[in-house]
């Protein structure tokens, strides 16, 4: 499994982002609904009821009054960036009545129809497409600050995915290095022995071999406990369970960049996400603003509506085998404006001072992010050529520690060194590899920590994010 399969399979099974993923569908909704105030409201209202009144008393003859009515429609209103609010419904009402007694009525039924449709406009509080599209405004800089959030969660998943990946390769390594060295060590052993025997060397060589052997098994069992231990934390990342057997690409191929502070700063307050959402919440406060001081307006409506209605009213009892029916049309025109004035001043001046404190805040929180980004590219473009100076200085260590193995091994030969002395320039030789090998993995760590501060990690990955 190479680093780039393990990062495509993280992407799609790690459970924390499977939870990021299932959160960021919830978020959207926030927006539509945002968009969805300013498009038609549809709907239908139906209603039915029963009445039965009864009647008694002195001078009244006792009946009952039994009333059924009914009524459906469809309606309408929309709501437009300026404010207008427009209305139409209409509908249909049928009735129907019987009683006796007092209350004597026979089958009578009504039968009625209405159309109204109607302007709302603030003339004031409430005007205007800036106040009344503040909370689409926010809506959309919200949707785009939880994109940035899920940007920075998908990269810190890379990261953390890259690290793991490379301590399993340095794990691995290692226990290959150690397994090797206990191999070389035991052949050692078995030349010293038969040395001994025919008295060349002296009894503690065969000793201090024995002793480096023994050194060398406690090494590889801590080695081969690194690597269970590493590859337990790259299933967790990957969303596989524990005992799942894989393994992993360990060649490293070292690819050198020389970047320039002002390449870098450049590219980081372009695509830092941090200062993304700083800024748009800086604008979100300074809209929350204008909102606070247009609420201390008046509240100054005009409102105009136009219904028709017709009702159509049968008796058939009016006279005796001839029922009657009558139609009444009725049209209707209502013009108002209505003023009202807000007289909780002190309510009004909590609000308004608490939108004036929350775009100051804003504002210092968006001017420290990008001091912290410049110190933090100055510190990383530094990191950067500190860990390539390592990785150099490591290289050249393990090729001088290589050449002094082998005088030592001459020098060990030929008498010239004691046992216990090459021990420790074999034992310097596998620190040197083990040092490369650290000082390599450190080195493509700090490039990829510089490609996430610059926002160039996910592009780099092929991972593109969905806005819409």
């Amino acid at each position: 499994m190479t680093l780039h399969q393990a990062i495509d399979y993280a992407l799609m099974h790690n459970p924390q982002l499977q939870i990021d993923y299932n959160s960021r569908k919830l978020q959207r909704y926030t927006l539509l609904i945002a968009q969805d105030a300013f498009h038609p409201k549809f709907s239908i209202n139906a209603s039915s009821s029963y009445n039965r009144m009864e009647t008694s008393g002195t001078g009244q003859e006792p009946g009952a009054l039994t009333t059924k009515e009914a009524s459906i429609g469809p309606g309408v209103t929309w709501t437009l960036p300026l404010g207008t609010v427009l209305s139409a419904s209409t509908g249909y009402s049928p009735s129907w009545q019987s009683g006796s007694g007092s209350q004597s009525v026979d089958g009578g039924l009504s039968r009625g129809g209405v159309w109204t449709v109607g302007i709302e406009q603030p003339l004031l509080n409430g005007f205007g497409v800036a106040i009344n599209e503040a909370s689409l405004y926010s809506a959309q800089d919200q949707q785009a600050i939880d994109s940035y959030q899920l940007e920075d969660d998908i990269s810190h998943l890379i990261l953390q995915v890259t690290q793991d990946y490379y301590a399993v390769v340095q794990a691995s390594q290692s226990l290959r290095i150690n397994q090797a060295m206990l191999n070389q060590d035991q052949k050692q052993l078995n030349n010293r022995q038969k040395l001994f025997q025919a008295g060349r060397i002296p009894q503690e060589s065969v000793t201090q071999s024995e002793i480096d052997i023994g050194t060398q098994q406690l090494a590889l069992s801590q080695a081969s406990q690194a690597l269970s231990l590493a590859r337990q934390k790259l299933s967790a990342d990957l969303g596989l369970p524990n005992q799942t057997r894989f393994d992993v690409d360990s060649h490293l191929s070292i690819q050198e960049i020389h970047p320039k502070f002002s390449q870098a700063l450049s590219l980081a307050l372009h695509n830092d996400r941090d200062l993304k959402a700083d800024k748009l919440s800086y604008q979100e406060s300074l809209r929350a603003i204008g909102v606070s001081e247009n609420s201390r307006l008046w509240n100054l409506d005009l409102d105009v509506t136009r219904s028709r209605s017709l009702e159509n009213t049968s008796n058939p009892i009016s006279i005796p085998n001839f029922p009657t029916s009558e139609n009444t049309i009725s049209d209707n025109t209502m013009v108002s404006l209505t003023l009202s004035i807000p007289l909780d001043q002190l309510s009004m001046d909590q609000k308004s001072l608490s939108s004036a404190i929350a775009a100051q805040n804003a504002q210092l929180s968006l001017q420290n992010t990008e001091r912290t980004l410049r110190s933090t590219v100055q510190s990383q473009v530094q990191n950067l050529e500190s860990a390539w100076q390592q990785l150099t200085l490591s290289k050249r260590q393990w090729v001088l520690t290589q050449q002094s193995v082998r005088s030592a091994a001459v020098q060990f030969q030929y008498g010239k060194m004691d046992a216990f002395t090459f021990s420790e320039q074999q034992a310097s030789l596998v620190n040197a590899k083990l040092a490369v090998i650290s000082a390599e993995i450190n080195y493509m760590t700090q490039v990829m920590n510089y490609q996430a501060m610059t926002g160039t990690l996910l592009p780099l990955w092929g991972v593109h994010l969905e806005r819409n």
